[in-house]
């Protein structure tokens, strides 16, 4: 069905059998002599082209109906913003057109979940809210109606003009402190001494004052009362009562720092330290591991305040993937070791980075006083990819990418890295394995998808962590949401999907 370049299947031979094999694959649910053109942006299971003068809706399966609009394009969810002579609608998945396309303008309303029952439009220069049954439950205005933000499920937040102002779902005024409860929790600073929280406690408001307080962060917020910091939450009550000197905000991992009589601990929910406060300084460092300071020099410790790296003098500390990290001196030296705190054998390191999505990192020794040169290493020290890079490894969520010029290509056996001149492009997967067996000009990472676009000799391709999805062989490639990608080639455009 598509024809390949002489070089494309030279390419193509060099690929590694084992990288060939995909868990994901491509669907094409468009087809390149289809001699239709994709439009508008797709949700999870449909998406659109014209075709002849005509607009057609396709699901991943394959079904296809014909739309009566001149566009089509997804808002959220189940709906979808419909076009007809420059007129603006919407379309729902299940009900089909809700809101006939008479308006010239159209936005939705951001809801977290649920049905959507409210939309801006205007027309005329005229500017309304209406419901989802086209029902107007904010009337005609010269005001701009704008940034319309549902809360809950029957109160809509919006801007008119400058000015925020709340309505319920029957289109009555509401002024904020009906709503307040609503919004995300939040204190209200009345000066450096005194914040107050408001919140609802059997129906009624209840206030409570605090001398200090942080922000809510993962449902606990650090409050003080007086000199002493406890954890509250969202409805008002304490979760740890206050009992520290100081407190810092719940990380994602459960653990928050507090001073108890001059020193430094760990808790967990339960408000109890994990070791005997005995730190003077404690911060996290990364995942399950905390900078401390002794006297003028820092070292690292675990959760249960056991020492991984004794203190000394170093600068900084550098992470370097999820199993290891490096140790910075003031002179930019670095010490390399394994979370557990034992040196790796690399004194030649002078730089590193990493990523929390992988035990591989990227390092760099010094080939002169001049040039470093990069290389992948796992967390025992070995070179997964020799240090024969001249540019850096750049980190995507699936993906290491180096860049610069390969000094000694014979050392990446396999792989063709002289089909590009300058500045080659070699795309590995978080495990150091070659995705391609070939180098590329360009890499493009697309958002939320494994799936990643690559571009050699100005054509482009699909790859993901396993291998080759699209060969380099069309004009553009689109990612358009979802894992849905719109393509091109001579003039002509299809429309594929990774499932």
């Amino acid at each position: 069905m598509h024809l390949k370049s002489i070089f494309i299947l030279a390419i193509s031979i060099l690929i590694t059998p084992g990288l060939t094999a995909q868990s994901m694959q491509l669907k094409w649910l468009l087809d390149l002599e289809a001699d239709a053109t994709p439009t508008g942006t797709p949700d999870q299971s449909y998406f659109h082209y014209s075709k002849q003068g005509h607009l057609y809706r396709m699901s991943e399966q394959g079904e296809v109906k014909e739309m009566s609009y001149d566009e089509i394009s997804h808002l959220n969810g189940p709906y979808w913003l419909i076009v007809r002579g420059k007129l603006k609608g919407v379309w729902h998945n299940d009900k089909g057109e809700i809101i006939p396309p008479v308006y010239s303008s159209l936005s939705m309303a951001a809801v977290k979940e649920g049905p959507c029952w409210a939309f801006a439009v205007t027309k005329y220069g005229m500017s309304a809210i209406i419901n989802e049954k086209n029902q107007i439950i904010k009337g005609w205005s010269t005001s701009g109606l704008s940034s319309l933000n549902i809360l809950g499920d029957t109160v809509l937040e919006y801007k008119k003009g400058n000015a925020i102002a709340f309505m319920s779902r029957q289109g009555y005024d509401l002024k904020e402190s009906q709503v307040k409860w609503l919004k995300p929790p939040e204190f209200k600073r009345l000066s450096a001494d005194k914040f107050i929280y408001s919140y609802l406690k059997a129906g009624k408001e209840k206030v409570d004052t605090f001398s200090n307080a942080e922000a809510f962060r993962n449902g606990l917020a650090p409050v003080a009362v007086k000199t002493q910091w406890g954890y509250l939450t969202e409805d008002g009550s304490w979760q740890i009562k206050p009992q520290f000197q100081s407190a810092g905000p719940f990380n994602e991992f459960g653990f928050a720092v507090v001073k108890v009589n001059g020193s430094y601990s760990l808790i967990k929910k339960d408000g109890k330290p994990l070791f005997t406060p005995k730190f003077v300084f404690l911060k996290q460092f990364t995942r399950g591991l905390y900078e401390f300071k002794e006297g003028d020099q820092i070292g690292l410790c675990d959760t249960t305040g056991k020492v991984v790296l004794p203190s000394a003098q170093y600068a900084a500390f550098i992470p370097a993937g999820n199993q290891a990290f490096a140790a910075q001196f003031p002179n930019k030296n670095l010490k390399v070791f394994t979370i557990l705190g034992e040196e790796l054998p690399l004194d030649s390191i002078v730089e590193c980075k990493g990523t929390l999505n992988s035990a591989l990192f990227a390092a760099a020794i010094l080939k002169n006083k001049k040039q470093k040169l990069y290389g992948l290493l796992d967390p025992k020290g070995n070179w997964v990819q020799p240090p024969v890079f001249s540019g850096t490894f750049y980190l995507y969520p699936h993906y290491f990418v180096s860049y610069g010029k390969i000094t000694q290509p014979d050392l990446l056996q396999g792989v063709l890295v002289d089909n590009v001149q300058e500045n080659p492009q070699l795309i590995y997967n978080l495990n150091g394995a070659p995705v391609l067996n070939f180098a590329v000009n360009s890499f493009i990472s697309v958002k939320d998808s494994q799936i990643a676009i690559f571009e050699l000799n100005k054509l482009f391709g699909l790859v993901t962590p396993e291998g080759l999805l699209l060969e380099p062989i069309y004009h553009s490639i689109k990612p358009v949401g979802n894992n849905w990608f719109y393509v091109e080639r001579g003039g002509k455009f299809g429309v594929v999907k990774g499932i």
